[in-house]
């Protein structure tokens, strides 16, 4: 085989080489970019899982603390016999709640000892009062570090496409100054490594997930 011939076969299998680079380093390029979207949604997803869950607790707590000082005032009021002020409470307050005063009182909280001590103490009040509030909370952080690891996971996924372009960017550079490498047997040495880092770069991408509009 002479050297013309050779020098043929490189030229050809260099702008083979070439031509697959840009294509699949251009892939990489646009996989990483939609994996970094990916990431930036589902950490803002998490981040908005998190606040909801936050705000429901502080809404219950702010809601517990109201009904705590209705309750004092209710209790002060049965304990002084105010029927007054006992009623204007059972009147006015949201129906769920004044039925579970109601049911307190029905115990005979000042005669029988095994009475509940108020009516916050009753099982009824979280189960009336805050129903699957702690159900929805944990499901709302729950959501939220998935969220999270999965956006960790989009991220790893950019990252790895986007080493796979600086490779396959190197490829490219060393496969675009073969032609002035003087050697023939250098320049098939070197090309002959560049087909081999593509090759095993390529079958590499070829199992990595694809992300999807």
């Amino acid at each position: 085989m002479d050297t013309e011939y050779k020098e043929k076969v490189v030229d050809i299998a260099q702008t083979i080489l070439l031509s697959a680079i840009v294509l699949v380093t251009a892939w990489c390029g646009y996989q990483a970019g939609l994996w970094s979207g990916v990431t930036t949604f589902n950490i803002a997803k998490s981040h908005d899982s998190a606040l909801a869950a936050s705000e429901e607790a502080q809404i219950a707590e702010k809601s517990r603390i109201i009904d705590a000082m209705v309750v004092a005032n209710f209790t002060n009021a049965v304990i002084e016999k105010n029927q007054e002020i006992i009623d204007y409470y059972l009147r006015h307050l949201r129906p769920e709640f004044s039925q579970l005063l109601s049911e307190w009182l029905a115990t005979d909280p000042l005669g029988n000892p095994d009475a509940p001590p108020h009516p916050l103490a009753m099982p009824e009040y979280e189960e009336r009062i805050f129903p699957g509030y702690k159900e929805n909370v944990e499901k709302l952080r729950q959501s939220a570090e998935i969220l999270m690891k999965e956006g960790y996971r989009a991220k790893r996924i950019s990252d790895a496409y986007v080493f796979r372009t600086v490779i396959l960017s190197s490829v490219l550079f060393i496969g675009g100054v073969l032609p002035k490498i003087g050697p023939l047997n250098l320049r098939i040495f070197l090309l002959s490594v560049d087909y081999l880092v593509a090759i095993v770069t390529f079958i590499q991408l070829l199992f990595m997930p694809i992300a999807r509009f």
